[in-house]
C-alpha cells in the first residue's frame, strides 16, 4: 500500500480509506436555489428582485449583461452609442477649449485660479505613478 494521496479514517472499522471514496459516499448532488433572501436591487431601475431568472430576464431586456457581483455592462450591439457619445463629449471639450482661449467664453477669476491648480498640480506633481526618465517624461 502506498502512503501517497489523501487519506481518512473509516469510522466503522478503524482503518484508513482513501479519501475519494470516503468522500463519494457521503456527498451528495448539490442544489442551487433561484430565491435571492432579502433581494437583490438591479443596478438598471433600482427595482428589488428576490428571483436570480427574474433579474437575469430584467438585465436580458434591458440589453446589459450581468458580470461579477456588482458591475453592469453594455452588451456589445450597444457599443456604437456608447462610442458616439465618447466622439461627442471629445468634440464639445474640444470646442470648449478653443472657445476660452479665444476668449469668447470667458472665465471668471475663480475659473483662473482653480486652472492655475490644476497647472501647477499637473506639471509637479506624477499623477499615474509611474517611474520618470531623466527629462520627466513616464516611462512605459
Amino acid at each position: 500500500m502506498s502512503n501517497r494521496g489523501k487519506w481518512t479514517i473509516d469510522k466503522e472499522t478503524g482503518k484508513l480509506i482513501p479519501f475519494e471514496k470516503h468522500r463519494a459516499e457521503n456527498t451528495a448532488p448539490a442544489v442551487i436555489d433561484d430565491s435571492i433572501p432579502g433581494g437583490i436591487e438591479s443596478m438598471v431601475d433600482g427595482k428589488i428582485y428576490d428571483s436570480k431568472a427574474a433579474l437575469r430576464a430584467h438585465y436580458r431586456r434591458a440589453g446589459v449583461v450581468e458580470k461579477g457581483n456588482d458591475h453592469v455592462y453594455l452588451k456589445k450591439e450597444h457599443w456604437s452609442e456608447t462610442e458616439e457619445y465618447q466622439r461627442r463629449l471629445e468634440e464639445d471639450s474640444v470646442r470648449a477649449w478653443y472657445e476660452v482661449r479665444d476668449g469668447m467664453a470667458p472665465l471668471t477669476e475663480l475659473d483662473r485660479e482653480q486652472c492655475r491648480i490644476i497647472n501647477h498640480n499637473m506639471e509637479h506633481y506624477n499623477y499615474d505613478r509611474r517611474k520618470l526618465d531623466r527629462d520627466g517624461n513616464p516611462r512605459e
